[in-house]
């Protein structure tokens, strides 16, 4: 068999898999949200819901003290992992534990001088959390240096490319998180004890990452060392991961920072929450397609650019087809499901807000596809310039927005900076580095979302058969399938894309199936 077609078998199994676990990172979260979110908010109220919201966003702002070295680092171990050259992979893994050990107790220390400065100058907190809002901060801030070195070790399993081994302990904690806080809610305490909670699971987190790490490579050696040429080149190619990262970072979390600041912490928690429904719709792409980074590596560098394309295509019109089935339901329920999830006030307060996050998070989602062979390719300051591109769009936009439409107008700060750059970031991508005509992407979409219309429409007419929030879901669920339904009647998937059907269905059921992706 040809290399091609054995990359491209590979490719296929690795995608389905990475599919399979990528579904259950979108589902299993959203589960818990849904069960979990409404006692949470009631018990701590939306003041202390927010503040500790508006906690674990500051401290993804201190993350940024990694410089890139993770993603830089992840990318080193897994090149040295193929070679089986464990005495390199040990001397990164030593470099990397004592830099990011400095760093934590950097950043560490940080939080703890800033938290007053944050709690009484830049957020607007009412007086009565001023106390616990600095505790919290304080107690995070040993929580953000435990993370540091947990994160390294969490590492190993994404370079030996064990993505159902990150996917499992991910979920797992992630339960235990969520029932332990209700308990402990239910108890009658409070924020002091949530975030106490919240810095022992990241102690056990390490340690069980720490035996995984060594499970799968038995050669590591946990050490903290410093190597001067590891450092230099991890910085070196890491420094458009930090650029990406941190316009990101901007992307993702300053809004709820400057609604905390602008507004009040209490309105954080009307956008927080519809936020962590919708942010799942990119979570599953991007699960998803994590394979992308080696797969397109290993096409690009055997010249193998006719390859690259046909992976593209294939993988862009699964993520649309499923991408768009899924928004659908979301945008056109939203207000009954807030309304039945968590009361009239959200109801009131968050359904314009989810409504404009959903198309975002679906077009920041769709957007991973080339930007993830774009950075395998290696051209990741493509990325970072867009990334900046929209990250200070956003923000010029909010401040614009904020004061006439309020909590409504930084939500469609966020999709207006989206609408605006991604679309040109893909045209670029697919123009210039993957030899396309740059209209790829909407040649594929233009008849998914043609069938999307339609799923629409049957949606908006079911809309007063939500009369309960089971039923809500439960047509949710259903609108859900009509998409993938259309797509089959008018007979558009290819032999290809019913090849990759059909291993995914034997991966469900324990069938073998011996379709060649």
């Amino acid at each position: 068999m040809a290399l091609g077609a054995k990359q491209e078998m590979s490719f296929g199994k690795k995608f389905v898999k990475n599919s399979l676990y990528g579904v259950l990172e979108f589902a299993w979260p959203i589960f818990l949200s849904i069960a979990a979110t409404p006692f949470i908010v009631r018990s701590l109220g939306v003041d202390a819901y927010g503040i500790l919201s508006i906690v674990m966003v500051t401290l993804g702002f201190f993350g940024l003290l990694d410089m890139g070295l993770s993603l830089a680092a992840v990318r080193d171990i897994a090149e040295h992992y193929e070679k089986k050259d464990f005495k390199e992979i040990n001397r990164v893994l030593s470099s990397i534990l004592l830099s990011y050990l400095v760093i934590g107790t950097f950043g560490a220390l940080l939080i703890v001088f800033s938290a007053d400065f944050l709690t009484t100058k830049v957020l607007n907190i009412p007086e009565q959390y001023l106390e616990v809002s600095k505790l919290a901060f304080y107690i995070a801030a040993l929580g953000f240096l435990i993370n540091m070195i947990a994160g390294v070790l969490g590492s190993i399993p994404k370079a030996v490319q064990r993505y159902d081994v990150s996917t499992k302990i991910s979920m797992v904690f992630g339960t235990a998180t969520t029932i332990l806080t209700v308990t402990i809610l239910y108890l009658g305490y409070g924020l002091r004890e949530v975030v106490l909670l919240n810095l022992g699971i990241s102690i056990v987190t390490g340690t069980v990452y720490l035996m995984v790490a060594k499970k799968l490579i038995p050669e590591i050696r946990i050490g903290f060392k410093f190597y001067k040429d590891i450092f230099f080149r991890l910085f070196k190619f890491g420094g458009f991961f930090l650029i990406t990262g941190i316009s990101g970072l901007i992307l993702m979390q300053l809004d709820k920072l400057l609604i905390g600041s602008l507004i009040t912490v209490s309105v954080v928690t009307f956008y927080v929450v519809p936020s962590s429904i919708t942010q799942r719709i990119q979570g599953l792409i991007t699960s998803a397609v994590n394979i992308l980074l080696p797969v397109t590596s290993a096409l690009a560098g055997t010249g193998q650019q006719d390859r690259l394309q046909k992976v593209y295509r294939s993988v862009i019109k699964v993520v649309l087809l499923v991408a768009t089935s899924i928004s659908i339901p979301i945008f056109v329920f939203s207000g009954k499901f807030l309304l039945y999830w968590l009361g009239p006030d959200f109801a009131n307060q968050s359904t314009i807000v989810m409504m404009f996050l959903v198309p975002t998070y679906f077009l920041l989602g769709v957007t991973s596809v080339p930007w993830g062979i774009s950075l395998g390719i290696g051209k990741s300051s493509v990325n970072a310039f867009f990334s900046v591109l929209v990250a200070v769009l956003n923000v010029a936009l909010i401040f614009v927005l904020y004061k006439p439409f309020g909590l409504n107008g930084i939500a469609a700060a966020y999709l207006l900076s989206v609408i605006v750059v991604n679309p040109i970031a893909i045209y670029y991508i697919e123009k210039n580095i993957l030899k396309l005509s740059g209209y790829e992407f909407w040649h594929i979409y233009y008849k998914i979302f043609l069938l999307g219309i339609v799923q629409g429409a049957i949606a908006y007419l079911v809309i007063p058969l939500a009369t309960s929030f089971i039923a809500t879901v439960g047509l949710m669920g259903l609108s859900a399938l009509i998409l993938p339904i259309l797509y089959i009647i008018f007979k558009m998937p290819t032999e290809e894309e019913r090849n990759l059907f059909s291993t995914l269905i034997s991966k469900f059921t324990g069938q073998k199936n011996d379709s060649s992706i």
